[in-house]
């Protein structure tokens, strides 16, 4: 894969997940702080949905980014960086794509 493709790839997936993320949980409040009279029950489904695919691209762009991190990282690097992006993962995400993807790639 083209090096600028895929450090694009990374940008956008690195910020993806905690954006969507964000929005379920402040639909989730804005839902609770309604009550359950004025809410239809179709209104929940999108925001289900929405959620799991937080969830899904959170898995997915954990395992790429550890692969990425496998492959260009040595020594204790690798270990901290496989830590971090598993345990830290949406926090992580945009500074793994800083320090390592965006510098390797001088596209951006």
């Amino acid at each position: 894969m083209n090096k600028m493709v895929q450090s694009l790839w990374y940008g956008i997936g690195s910020f993806l997940p905690g954006i969507l993320l964000v929005f379920t949980v402040v639909v989730a409040f804005i839902m609770t702080l309604m009550g359950d009279e004025s809410i239809p029950v179709i209104v929940g489904l999108p925001f289900v949905l929405i959620a799991f695919l937080a969830v899904g691209l959170c898995w997915f762009y954990i395992i790429t980014m550890m692969i990425d991190a496998v492959k260009h990282s040595k020594g204790g690097m690798l270990f901290l960086w496989c830590v971090l992006l598993y345990m830290c993962n949406i926090f992580v995400f945009p500074i793994y794509w800083f320090v390592c993807v965006r510098t390797r790639t001088n596209q951006f």
